[in-house]
């Protein structure tokens, strides 16, 4: 994992970026997947 802050976690969003296609469901699964690697340990 990078060193932007270091045993504090990353902060995600999508800055309005999230294409139309994607669904709700596909949005709710990235923020899963966001929070489980996005820790640093």
């Amino acid at each position: 994992m990078g060193s932007a802050m270091p045993k504090q976690g990353y902060i995600h969003h999508s800055d309005h970026s999230i294409p139309p296609g994607v669904t709700l469901d596909t949005y709710r699964l990235v923020l899963v997947e966001v929070d489980r690697i996005g820790r640093y340990e």
